[in-house]
């Protein structure tokens, strides 16, 4: 979030920082929609763009590293076109390291769990043409806390916690530099 007072004065604020809405209002206005996608690396597409987010990728990469999977021929064509003029490089990798990178299975087994857990409640499903994983109890965890976190705060009588939670952290973070300062 980008603040331009009225002086002039601008301040930056990022997304998930505890300034923005903190842990606890992270997800705050959050769709429940958003919660329910499976195609995280757009699996029915030609071509998928990804950030690769395994250390053995990114050892050398100051710039960042990003995974492509083509599934067209012509886009591979470009892609070899690219490289031989040297506009960028390509490095094969398994097609499980693609999937470890992006954590899919760990994606594919929320995902059943939001979705039983939200047909629990009777809420509107897409349907997916493919299998739900078979799930511990463990595995409904993060969903459930996820859900009530987002069903509860969502309702208007609770908005007044967020001016509550601010005013909560500017406090803090006053007595914390007032004792930084006297050290």
């Amino acid at each position: 979030m980008k603040i331009t007072t009225k002086d002039g004065n601008e301040f930056f604020i990022p997304q998930f920082s505890s300034g923005y809405w903190g842990i606890i209002f992270s997800s705050f206005f959050f769709p429940t929609r958003c919660t329910l996608c499976n195609d995280k690396i757009c699996e029915l597409s030609d071509v998928s763009f990804a950030d690769a987010w395994m250390p053995e990728l990114t050892k050398s990469d100051n710039i960042g590293t990003s995974l492509i999977i083509s599934r067209n021929k012509i886009f591979e064509e470009i892609l070899d076109k690219a490289v031989s003029k040297e506009e960028m490089g390509l490095e094969k990798v398994s097609e499980n390291v693609a999937l470890q990178s992006q954590s899919l299975y760990v994606v594919k087994k929320r995902l059943s769990a939001r979705i039983k857990i939200l047909r629990v409640f009777g809420k509107k499903i897409p349907i997916y043409h493919q299998d739900l994983l078979k799930l511990n109890f463990s595995d409904y965890y993060y969903p459930l806390l996820f859900y009530s976190k987002n069903n509860i705060l969502s309702k208007r009588c609770f908005w007044s916690l967020i001016s509550f939670y601010r005013f909560s952290l500017e406090t803090a973070s006053h007595y914390k530099s007032k004792l930084l300062s006297k050290k």
